[in-house]
């Protein structure tokens, strides 16, 4: 099984150093790994479970969907869920996301943009009773860097 391995490292001005864990200091970046089909995650170093469900992040449409719950929340963001109309809203720093299940189009600061202009095949999705979410989308909407390696 190849495993995939992907990268997510937060740069964070001074601006934002206030919406860290307080445990972080300002100049500490964070650095969370993810591998594909692995219910596990490290941030910092330190492994954890993604969720207490053992969600594994999945390629789809060659897109990395994730649970974006936990790793969100590793950067001192917020996520929360409506049911009511299948909506998430991930908040971090003084950005705002909101995705909805099966829906292209994503909100950003309250502006409409497709969440992938190349394929909009690639929507937030109900995957085993979890919201899975773009991650490269998420993220850069978020100001977090994304590395992938493929080995």
């Amino acid at each position: 099984m190849k495993k995939i391995f992907i990268v997510i490292v937060a740069l964070l001005v001074l601006l934002n150093c206030f919406f860290l864990p307080l445990s972080l200091k300002a100049d500490t970046p964070i650095i969370v790994k993810l591998w594909i089909n692995s219910q596990y995650m490290e941030v910092n170093g330190l492994r954890q479970p993604i969720d207490a469900e053992g969600t594994k992040p999945i390629i789809i449409e060659s897109r990395t969907l994730v649970p974006i719950r936990a790793i969100i929340e590793a950067f001192g963001g917020t996520v929360t869920w409506s049911p009511s109309d299948k909506k998430v809203t991930i908040v971090l720093a003084n950005n705002t996301v909101e995705l909805t299940i099966n829906k292209p189009t994503a909100y950003l600061n309250g502006f409409a943009i497709p969440i992938d202009s190349n394929n909009s095949k690639v929507v937030p999705q109900i995957i085993n009773g979890r919201t899975m979410v773009p991650l490269r989308f998420v993220a850069e909407s978020l100001g977090i860097l994304v590395g992938y390696d493929a080995s």
